[in-house]
C-alpha cells in the first residue's frame, strides 16, 4: 500500500511538473514573440537608440546609429563616438538621469551640425539600481531650421513694421505739405520704398 500511495504521489507530482513545464513553454514563447516585436520596432525606428553606463560607455546602439557612427558594434565613450567631444557634453543629461530623472533635450550636434531631440531615461540593473541611461534621439533638423527661419522672419517683419509706423507719423505732417497732388504722392511713395530697402 505504501508503494501504491508513493506511486500516486509521484504521478500527481509528475502531472504538476508537466503543467508547470507547459506554462513555462508558453511564457517562453510569449517572451520570444515580445523580444522579436521589440527588435522589429528598434530596427525600423528612424532615429538613434543607445544605452550608456555611469562611465559614459556605450552598451547598446541601434543599427541606424551604428551606421551613422561607422561602427560594427556598440563600443567606446558616448561623447567621443556620437558627438565627437573629448569630454562629456555641456548639456549631457547623464548626471540627472542617474538621479532618476527622465530628461528631454534639443541639441545641435557638433559632429554633423544637425538638430536633434532626445529623451533620456534611467536604465536599471537586475537589482533595480540605476546604472546607466537609455536614449532615444530623433533628427528634427528640418523642423528646427524652419522654426529658426520663422523667428528671424518675424523679427525682420517687426522691425520693418516699426520703421513704417515711425515713417507714417511723419507722413501726417508731410501730407499737409504735399497736399493732394498725385505727383507728390508718387514721389513720397518712392521715398518710403527707398527707406524700406535700407
Amino acid at each position: 500500500q505504501d508503494l501504491q500511495q508513493r506511486s500516486a504521489e509521484l504521478e500527481q507530482s509528475n502531472r504538476q511538473l508537466e503543467k508547470e513545464m507547459a506554462e513555462h513553454r508558453l511564457t517562453e514563447k510569449a517572451l520570444r514573440s515580445s523580444q522579436s516585436q521589440l527588435a522589429d520596432v528598434i530596427a525600423i525606428f528612424e532615429g538613434f537608440i543607445y544605452s550608456v553606463d555611469y562611465d559614459y560607455r556605450l552598451s547598446f546602439m541601434n543599427t541606424k546609429l551604428m551606421t551613422h557612427t561607422r561602427l560594427d558594434e556598440p563600443q567606446g565613450i558616448c561623447h567621443q563616438v556620437i558627438y565627437g567631444h573629448s569630454a562629456p557634453c555641456d548639456w549631457c543629461p547623464l548626471p540627472h538621469v542617474l538621479e532618476g530623472e527622465i530628461t528631454r533635450r534639443e541639441l545641435q550636434s557638433p559632429r554633423d551640425h544637425r538638430w536633434y531631440s532626445g529623451i533620456y531615461s534611467p536604465q536599471s540593473n537586475t537589482s533595480g539600481e540605476i546604472d546607466g541611461c537609455q536614449a532615444i534621439v530623433m533628427d528634427i533638423h528640418d523642423r528646427k531650421t524652419a522654426e529658426i527661419n520663422l523667428r528671424l522672419e518675424t523679427e525682420r517683419l517687426q522691425a520693418h513694421n516699426l520703421r513704417l509706423r515711425h515713417s507714417l507719423k511723419g507722413a501726417v505732417r508731410f501730407g499737409d505739405i504735399i497736399g493732394k497732388s498725385a505727383a507728390m504722392h508718387t514721389v513720397y511713395q518712392s521715398i518710403l520704398k527707398a527707406a524700406e530697402s535700407n
